[in-house]
């Protein structure tokens, strides 16, 4: 796993749900990070996983 100053970093570049399916994080931890690190991603509306 990835320490916390690398984890805020990755919630900037991509969406905080993607990044937890990848690392194992929940939704929630990602999406805690990803407001308090400010990220431009906190809007993201969330997909539908049962898409193609």
């Amino acid at each position: 796993m990835p320490d916390a100053a690398a984890l805020r970093h990755l919630v900037l570049q991509a969406p905080a749900p993607v990044i937890a399916r990848m690392l194992g994080y929940t939704d929630q931890q990602t999406s805690r990070i990803a407001t308090a690190a400010g990220s431009p991603w906190n809007r993201y509306p969330p997909g539908d996983d049962r898409s193609p």
